[in-house]
């Protein structure tokens, strides 16, 4: 992806809306077949989804160094008439973010905290010291 085209596709994930109306859309394009998936997401998905998708395949090529892989990989995709999934895409290619392993954890039982109740609380210091001072 030329880099003139990232600085220009990269600001506009903040507003993916606009990159359906901007005029020099087809130039932040890398290519033919970048084009044709931008199409296909404008044609196949809502119109607030498919914007935003394209800007992070666009963002996920720019980072990671991995436009043409990318572009096999998704236009691939497509003529399977597989979904695109975004998440599962990032997964794939972000290579500097690996998969977190998964950590099995036991929720404890809530009553472990009843000590708490048997216990003076703010309360009743306030409601003690305030009955001495009318007291006095």
């Amino acid at each position: 992806m030329a880099d003139s085209a990232v600085y220009v596709a990269l600001p506009l994930i903040q507003k993916p809306a606009a990159f359906r109306k901007c005029c020099y859309r087809d130039q932040i394009l890398p290519n033919d077949n970048y084009r044709e998936i931008w199409f296909y997401l404008d044609n196949t998905e809502a119109k607030k989804v498919a914007p935003k998708i394209m800007l992070r395949l666009l963002k996920l090529a720019a980072d990671y160094n991995c436009e043409t892989d990318l572009e096999i990989y998704v236009t691939n995709l497509i003529a399977d008439k597989l979904p695109i999934l975004i998440e599962d895409i990032e997964k794939r290619f972000n290579t500097s973010n690996p998969q977190l392993p998964k950590v099995n954890t036991k929720q404890h039982d809530i009553n472990e905290y009843e000590f708490l109740n048997n216990q003076n609380t703010g309360e009743y210091y306030a409601t003690t010291r305030s009955n001495i001072a009318i007291a006095a």
